[in-house]
């Protein structure tokens, strides 16, 4: 709310200092309007509008900014994730390879970090 009145603020002189310059230039304000006037009607009415602009804002969408996975996953673009602490993460699977006689043995590379990190001290699969 504090950047809304101040918005109101900066609104509110602009308003009076244009008014006030116009007026000078035209020899006169019209009839009916004081700068006590402009000032209250822009300060009100940019309150109001920010009071809005605030109630109908969305918050942040948690899934779009850069907050980490617990699971491994695939995609075309992902962004790096930022690996920052001690925390559970998941990695973005980069390549997957079979071997073996019947082509039963999966080998995947995950990228868990776009970073260097100091350690790894655990790895899960599943639940294990």
């Amino acid at each position: 709310m504090a950047k809304v009145i101040k918005t109101a603020i900066v609104a509110t002189v602009v308003a009076v200092l244009t008014v006030a310059t116009a007026g000078a230039i035209l020899g006169g304000l019209p009839a009916g309007l004081t700068l006590v006037s402009v000032a209250t009607y822009t300060f009100v009415g940019s309150v109001i509008a920010g009071g809005i602009g605030i109630m109908t804002a969305k918050g942040i969408n948690a899934t779009s900014g850069n907050f980490g996975t617990k699971l491994a996953g695939r995609g075309a673009q992902v962004p790096r994730q930022i690996v920052y602490g001690k925390t559970r993460v998941g990695g973005i699977i980069a390549k997957m390879d079979t071997t073996g006689d019947n082509k039963n043995k999966l080998h995947l590379s995950i990228i868990l970090a776009g970073h260097e990190i100091e350690e790894l001290s655990h790895v899960y699969f599943g639940d294990y």
